[in-house]
């Protein structure tokens, strides 16, 4: 399942990248096509002025022979250039504007808008057209008159390829001249703005491309992609449980073979362990009760009611554990297994060391615990007590003769699914032993200098 979500989402966003390209190249396209058009505008403006300039300047104004002039100007342009729907020359003030170009002459133009305002001649600016989709573009020609294109910028898209599936659209400032198609149903929306780059006609190009699902995921090339990982998944679950049965099978094969091993170790180390054990085991729990006994006599003598309380809850747990220790060694001679419980490392360290903590003091020595983080381990609890109590006494009979002895606990990471629980201490080293010490070191009940 997972492996499959892995090659739908890689497929998809493989496409959306595709798709924004194409949205990017598709954007280019049109930007350099209308930037074109524009730069004709322009054009056809600096024609249209420089003839008006001339018949002016010959004194014979907009009529007669220099009005036929501009009149036929105005009909290759309009002819030749559809988008462009109306060529008019107007005072400045957009009084007594006169149109050219169509079929039956220069004619007045009632009702038009006025131009923008114009600084000098040769000065342009645009505005919005007196009708939808459109804008005027005004050139001054001299001081009084102004030559104008009405450009209908739909046509101007119209002209332009767009690619299929992208929504184009023409704003002039916050003028929008060709709303773009509604798209708030489309799962899938890719936009883009750009000004086109032309300072006398500031239009911005505003594209949507909105792919279907069909096009994020193709399935011709989704499906072979789900067929090639299904069978990869499949061979590599084939090849697990393969190895998985040639283990347990060797497993198998070896356990007779252990089985026996591990009896004849047994049995061999049965009765030492049985009489050492039961005297190493009991000792300490039997040493806590003479001690809490001693402090509760004293408390009784100084009529100390709390101190006597204290000390006998701890012979209480001292003889609970006592009894602990003696139910696990029966249950260990006869054969039934003490199943380890979870416990959170921070409680079950709390219990170790409620035992040791007066020893320690009684000692001088100062334990520091430093717990990262909460843990929870899986543990015979009367043995992970017991091997830290065994632990911190070496640690705590190694540093007599050490100036201000200190032990630490700390915890740490051992790899995935066990906490390691290191034990230091400022005694005397180890390596720093006779020979002879060290070997005896981890012999069980050997007397040694240092933890």
């Amino acid at each position: 399942m997972i492996t499959a979500l892995l090659v739908v989402a890689a497929v998809g966003v493989f496409s959306w990248r595709m798709a924004a390209r194409e949205l990017n190249a598709g954007a280019l396209h049109l930007e350099i096509g209308l930037a074109e058009k524009l730069a004709q505008h322009e054009a056809h403006l600096t024609a249209l002025s420089a003839v008006i300039r001339t018949a002016v300047e010959q004194g014979s104004g907009l009529t007669g022979e220099n009005a036929q002039a501009v009149q036929g100007l105005a009909v290759a342009i309009l002819e030749f250039y559809p988008r462009i729907i109306g060529v008019s020359v107007s005072a400045d003030d957009g009084s007594q504007v006169i149109g050219f170009g169509t079929p039956a002459g220069p004619a007045p133009m009632p009702d038009e808008p006025a131009p923008p305002p114009l600084a000098h001649p040769g000065a342009t600016q645009t505005a919005a057209g007196p009708r939808a989709g459109t804008y005027l573009i005004c050139k001054l020609v001299r001081p009084g008159l102004v030559v104008r294109l009405e450009i209908d910028a739909r046509r101007m898209l119209d002209e332009a390829a767009i690619p299929s599936g992208l929504n184009a659209s023409l704003s002039l400032r916050e003028t929008i001249l060709t709303p773009r198609e509604s798209v708030t149903s489309a799962p899938f929306r890719l936009s883009l703005s750009r000004q086109i780059a032309n300072p006398t006609q500031p239009l911005r190009l505003d594209l949507v491309l909105s792919p279907g699902l069909a096009q994020i995921l193709p399935l011709p090339v989704l499906a072979p992609l789900l067929a090639f990982a299904a069978v990869l998944l499949w061979l590599s679950w084939r090849r697990i449980d393969a190895r998985r049965n040639a283990r347990l099978q060797d497993q198998k094969l070896a356990l007779p073979e252990q089985e026996a091993r591990m009896a004849h170790a047994a049995r061999i180390g049965l009765l030492g362990e049985m009489a050492s054990g039961i005297a190493h085991e009991l000792s300490q729990p039997v040493a806590a009760l003479s001690g809490q006994s001693q402090a509760a006599k004293r408390a009784l003598a100084l009529d100390m009611p709390e101190i006597l309380a204290e000390a006998i809850d701890a012979n209480i747990r001292e003889a609970r554990r006592a009894g602990d220790i003696l139910g696990r060694m029966r249950a260990y001679i006869g054969g039934t297994p003490v199943a380890p419980r979870a416990w959170p490392l921070r409680k079950a360290l709390e219990d170790a060391l409620q035992l040791i903590r007066p020893e320690l003091d009684r000692r001088g020595i100062a334990l520091r615990v430093d717990l990262s983080g909460e843990a929870t381990i899986r543990v015979d609890h009367v043995v992970f007590q017991q091997v830290l109590h065994n632990l911190l006494m070496n640690a705590a009979e190694a540093m007599a003769q050490t100036a201000a002895p200190v032990i630490s606990i700390t915890t740490g990471a051992a790899g995935a699914g066990m906490v390691a629980l290191p034990v230091a201490d400022n005694g005397p080293s180890y390596r720093r032993q006779r020979p002879r010490n060290r070997r005896r070191g981890f012999h069980p009940f050997a007397a040694g200098r240092g933890a």
